[in-house]
């Protein structure tokens, strides 16, 4: 347990962690005042009392729509950018601080950390620094959105604007306990984020190069973007570049996010466990 704290709070508090979260936090407030300035300017122009006696969309202005998970803004470059920078700088810090502080004992002459103990808190901190770099500001936004727009709830009679409807995965959760869907919506982008961070850990710990490292999580995500019309999937979108920046659209696809999830972790799993059995055939060869 101590030797988790020790990784984690060295997950956390270094500059490649602070300084990615203070970037998602600002594109994140950017989309903020975005959001909020439209439903000021809407405000203006009708009173919530008469919105309500001519029945229009008003409970489409809501916080769980409005917000950067919801739908009313999907379009919007800041938040486009905004998971473009979370999906693709989740593996980056790690994998290029694991890498530097190897070198760093083999440039004082000393052997790397290594070991199942060892291996696995650096692993389990990876994962929650990992996500923490997507829920931190994902939950700022959101809390930053309920302070100025109504928390509303979705009624299910404007279902094909929110576009979640009663028979899809968590409709029914949706328009009853709402909050608890965004919750979800956030715990996946931390999962995802967090899995996407160990994968580019695991890498680092069998190439040592910082680059090939640092960008092999990246590229991956690139290739499968740019593949996605040559590779077509049936039921839903194959880049989480595509289907993570609204929830009703993630949880549409939540079999490929499934998928994806288990594919990096089992490959991250498998070579962290190739580096910690090559360092222990290392070590004997050393002793004998």
């Amino acid at each position: 347990m101590s030797n988790i704290k020790i990784e984690l709070r060295k997950s956390i508090c270094n500059i490649y962690f602070v300084t990615i979260c203070i970037l998602c936090s600002i594109l994140s407030l950017i989309y903020l005042v975005k959001t909020v300035g439209l439903y000021s300017d809407y405000r203006e122009h009708i009173s919530f009392e008469e919105v309500l006696s001519q029945n229009t969309l008003a409970p489409t202005f809501s916080a769980y729509t409005l917000w950067i998970g919801g739908p009313r803004l999907e379009d919007d470059k800041t938040s486009k950018l905004f998971f473009w920078v979370i999906l693709l700088a989740a593996s980056i810090p790690y994998a290029w601080s694991y890498c530097s502080e190897v070198k760093k004992a083999r440039s004082n002459k000393k052997t790397p950390s290594c070991g199942f103990s060892y291996m696995f808190s650096k692993y389990l901190a990876v994962f929650i620094s990992s996500g923490l770099i997507a829920a931190i500001p994902l939950i700022i936004n959101l809390l930053g959105i309920m302070l100025f727009v109504p928390i509303t709830s979705p009624d299910p009679v404007y279902d094909i604007y929110f576009r979640e409807f009663s028979s899809s995965i968590l409709g029914n959760l949706y328009y009853v306990h709402p909050i608890f869907y965004e919750c979800i919506y956030v715990a996946v982008l931390f999962v995802f984020c967090g899995a996407l961070g160990c994968l580019g850990y695991a890498v680092s710990s069998v190439v040592r190069s910082r680059i090939i490292a640092v960008s092999t999580s990246p590229v991956l995500l690139m290739i499968i973007y740019s593949a996605k019309e040559k590779l077509p999937v049936k039921y839903g979108i194959l880049s989480p570049l595509d289907f993570m920046n609204v929830a009703d659209v993630m949880f549409r696809n939540y079999k490929i996010l499934f998928i994806e999830i288990v594919i990096m972790l089992l490959v991250s799993i498998v070579l962290v466990s190739v580096r910690i059995m090559i360092d222990k055939k290392t070590e004997r060869s050393h002793e004998t």
